[in-house]
């Protein structure tokens, strides 16, 4: 690093490296000495550690070698080592640091700072170790820049801000390039306190634009607990254009521990930071970013999933399925024009089921005990070679996302069997579809409920398959679905396998709905057409629908239904009914000791023609 005659090592000046005795006034010295000579080099050779009891200050213009720690014993809330000044900075210097306190900081006092480099410019920075403090490592710009920077970052552990990036007195923090790095917190360390990785901020304010800063395969382990308000890999509260290359993300030891999976928090006027993932995460930690900015264009980037979230080509969208479905049969089975339905047990292909297994809901549709909804899709004209790629994108209630089934039929429309060396169908490492011989006739189903977007391609001998989207451990509360082709060439094609010549918006039915909610203009369309029936029925008054009709001395329940006076009501107080039906539209109707509120009109159903006729 530089010559004998240039290096000032500090067991010259008395200091022991033993871990036992205080060699702060050793070192002090020996920066003195340092600090009168032109580039100089400052060293702590070999030890157990340099144990100091008082701040050290190494002044800019002086390189440091520390083959052996600084062991800080001294009070909480004290920088232990700070090197340069505001003025002047550290130009073109090299330096290998260390810095670790003998008692793990209880993180109280952002004023506990492991190591703190001040307005460093073109510098060549190693940070062996900055462990036990508050803030482990501090890259401040104060009235001046800390820019043009390289840092090789190695054990960065059990800090409430590992690294943190900042800037006072209109100072900045750009253009530096941190390398590697381990950002962890022992599973026994401050575990009900938030910790952060990287931070990147402003002390006063004065500048909110740090900017530009890299860094390259930083590794996060901060051991998430219950409880914490915060654990994050990244915060940013002031800083744009950042880059945050080949991330591990492990912040949670356990997926018990609940762990939301938001990788950075990005807040204030910062903005268009970017966040790749190299490692971590899966289907039980779906990353995020929670950019609360003014300007919210920071993004997440996940390499090993770049497939499906950039997967623009629809070819199918089954629209909201809870509106466009009306019940269309005496056992409460819905219809739904844009899918069709199935039961895990058989390859039949259902217009519905029983409504035991599907329910509509203002808000959802919700299936149960293995029913799903799915479609078919065509690949037999593809102009791929090689693997046909899809994603299946979902809205679905919270915690109800169910799985994805996939059938694959050959030329012949017989369905493919996995032979256990070559599935027929696959997904990425961490969300692998695995084979079910026993449902829907043969089937490959993703591994555990997941709300998020499903990836998967299928082997060029796969001409036709059949997408079905089923519950799974919880109901499947399902809105609606989409499906994507990732390459143009595919030249999917997609069919619901029953009555695709039912207009979207028209429904068919066995009878005229008996539970639901309608417009006036409703159109259903017979599905048991026979000579002399009705081709179907159209709706006159719009309202609810419901053979519930009020009875005379009948006892009711708060929530029961009732038609009378072509108005329907609902109870509000229990009791028994009296002798006239209750009328009108108010809010509390005395009816013998029941009180009713209207609710709506009963919906009302006309015959179109006779078939014959």
């Amino acid at each position: 690093m530089a010559s004998a005659t240039d290096s000032f090592n500090v067991k010259d000046f008395g200091a022991t490296g033993g871990g036992v005795n205080d060699d702060t006034a050793a070192i002090l010295q020996a920066i003195s000495a340092a600090s009168k000579v032109t580039n100089s080099v400052l060293v702590f050779p070999s030890g157990v550690g340099y144990n100091i009891s008082q701040p050290i200050t190494i002044p800019a213009g002086i390189d440091v070698e520390m083959v052996a720690p600084l062991i800080y014993t001294g009070t909480d809330n004290i920088t232990a080592l700070t090197v340069g000044s505001a003025s002047p900075s550290n130009l073109s210097r090299k330096m290998r640091l260390q810095v670790k306190r003998k008692f793990t900081s209880d993180w109280s006092n952002e004023n506990s700072i492991g190591i703190k480099l001040i307005n460093f410019d073109q510098c060549n920075v190693e940070i062996v170790q900055a462990i036990g403090f508050c803030i482990g490592v501090q890259c401040m710009g104060s009235n001046g820049g800390f820019a043009y920077n390289k840092l090789v970052l190695q054990d960065l552990s059990n800090n409430k801000v590992a690294l943190d990036l900042t800037n006072e007195k209109n100072g900045w923090c750009n253009e530096n390039l941190y390398l590697n790095g381990r950002f962890w917190v022992n599973s026994g360390v401050n575990t009900a306190l938030s910790r952060y990785g990287v931070r990147i901020t402003s002390k006063d304010g004065t500048y909110t634009e740090n900017n530009n800063n890299v860094f390259l395969k930083p590794c996060f382990e901060l051991q998430y607990k219950r409880g914490q308000q915060a654990c994050l890999c990244a915060l940013i509260e002031h800083g744009t254009n950042n880059r945050f290359l080949s991330i591990r993300a492990e912040n949670s030891a356990s997926a018990s521990e609940g762990w939301d999976g938001v990788v950075a928090k990005v807040l204030n006027e910062s903005s268009e930071n970017l966040f790749e993932i190299g490692f971590g995460g899966g289907e039980a930690y779906p990353f995020s970013v929670d950019d609360q900015s003014k300007f919210p264009v920071s993004k997440l980037v996940l390499p090993r999933s770049y497939l499906r979230d950039e997967a623009n080509l629809p070819i199918f969208s089954s629209g909201p399925l809870h509106r466009l479905g009306a019940y269309a049969r005496g056992d409460n089975a819905p219809y739904m024009p844009t899918v069709h339905v199935a039961r895990y047990n058989s390859t039949d292909v259902n217009r519905y089921v029983s409504g035991t297994y599907v329910e509509l809901t203002p808000d959802y549709i919700e299936l149960r005990d293995g029913t799903s909804v799915g479609v078919f899709v065509d690949t037999s004209n593809t102009n791929v070679a090689g693997l046909k790629r899809f994603v299946i994108r979902k809205d679905c209630a919270d915690g109800f996302g169910g799985r994805v089934n996939v059938v694959c039929y050959d030329g012949n429309g017989v369905i493919l069997t996995d032979d256990g060396n070559n599935p027929y169908v696959k997904g990425y490492s961490n969300s692998r579809p695995y084979w079910v011989g026993s449902e829907y006739g043969g089937c490959y189903k993703n591994g555990q409920d997941s709300e998020g977007d499903f990836y998967f391609a299928i082997r060029p001998e796969v001409k036709k398959i059949r997408v079905l989207l089923s519950d799974g451990s919880n109901n499947l509360r399902l809105r609606s679905f989409s499906i994507y082709q990732v390459d143009p060439d595919v030249n999917a094609t997609v069919m619901t396998g029953v009555e695709d010549s039912v207009p979207l918006g028209v429904n068919i039915a066995e009878q005229p709905p008996y539970k639901g909610s309608f417009k006036a203009g409703k159109l259903f369309f017979n599905s048991l057409p026979s000579v002399g029936s009705a081709s179907g029925w159209i709706c006159t008054t719009g309202g609810i629908a419901t053979n519930n009709s009020w009875v005379a001395g009948k006892a009711y329940s708060v929530g029961n239904q009732v038609k009378a006076n072509g108005n329907v009501y609902q109870a509000i107080v229990a009791g028994k009914s009296g002798s006239t039906a209750p009328s009108g539209t108010g809010s509390s109707i005395s009816d013998g000791t029941v009180k009713w509120k209207y609710v709506d009109k009963v919906a009302v159903f006309a015959s179109i023609g006779t078939i014959g006729k």
